[in-house]
């Protein structure tokens, strides 16, 4: 049996749709629920949503939310704090909206909120140091699927690299500076 500290969720917020996973401490998918993010409404709609898709997760991976250790969420927008800033690219957000309290009163668990590229560039960074060092260059990349500039890679030297954003779909990386 699982422990409850070892299952996390997690919720990739996109402009079409909402991608939801229950993990636990080996970063192994328990569950996983996808629904399409609302074309209408406003930012609390999308909220109730996002919910929803955790809930089908967890049902989904066979545990309740009341398990669940804490849940990330990866949103576009600027992000201050736990809200939620600027998300153009989703129905009626253009002010600000509280995002991490709203989903964290719903769930009744810890929720930290990130920007979406920034989720990607950490994850590629978090794989990057915890493969096994069988070479003294290893790699790591993590790429969004909804947006091509949602992507970050770690290259031999450990230096963050990002996808050339104005080819959409480029293998190929180049440097940041």
């Amino acid at each position: 049996m699982i422990s409850p500290m070892s299952i996390h969720g997690g919720i990739d917020l996109g402009g079409t749709k909402i991608q939801a996973a229950i993990v636990d401490d080996d970063h192994d998918v328990l569950g996983s629920a996808r629904r399409a993010t609302p074309t209408s409404g406003g930012p609390a709609d999308v909220a109730a949503e996002m919910e929803a898709a955790l809930r089908d997760a967890a049902a989904s991976a066979g545990v309740e939310i009341a398990a669940l250790a804490g849940v990330g969420v990866g949103s576009p927008g600027t992000i201050e704090g736990s809200s939620v800033r600027s998300a153009r690219n989703l129905p009626g957000w253009e002010g600000s909206f509280p995002l991490g309290e709203t989903l964290q009163a719903a769930l009744g668990c810890e929720v930290r909120v990130g920007n979406d590229v920034q989720v990607a560039n950490s994850a590629a960074v978090a794989t990057c140091t915890s493969l096994p060092t069988r070479t003294s260059h290893p790699s790591a990349a993590c790429s969004g699927t909804a947006l091509p500039l949602a992507a970050g890679s770690v290259l031999g030297d450990r230096r963050r690299w990002r996808a050339d954003h104005r080819r959409p779909g480029v293998a190929r990386a180049r440097r940041r500076r």
